[in-house]
């Protein structure tokens, strides 16, 4: 997964952290994420990007699964 972030860096609104989820059809959460920090947001799995960090890896726990949703 990569990161894009096309807000001018002097916008009030500074990114501090990104949040990533990867959901299946039904909400749940699924997978892995291969990231330093993780967190639990909602009791889903969530990867913690910091704003310098720009791209994660997500691992599927099964070969199956066709689609997941990043959120």
């Amino acid at each position: 997964v990569t990161v894009s972030d096309n807000r001018n860096l002097t916008d009030s609104k500074t990114v501090t952290a990104y949040l990533l989820q990867a959901l299946l059809p039904q909400n749940v959460s699924t997978g892995e994420w291969k990231v330093v920090d993780r967190g639990n947001c909602s009791s889903i799995d969530t990867a913690v990007l910091n704003a310098t960090q720009k791209a994660a890896n997500w691992t599927s726990p099964d070969s199956n699964i066709p689609f997941v949703e990043i959120r």
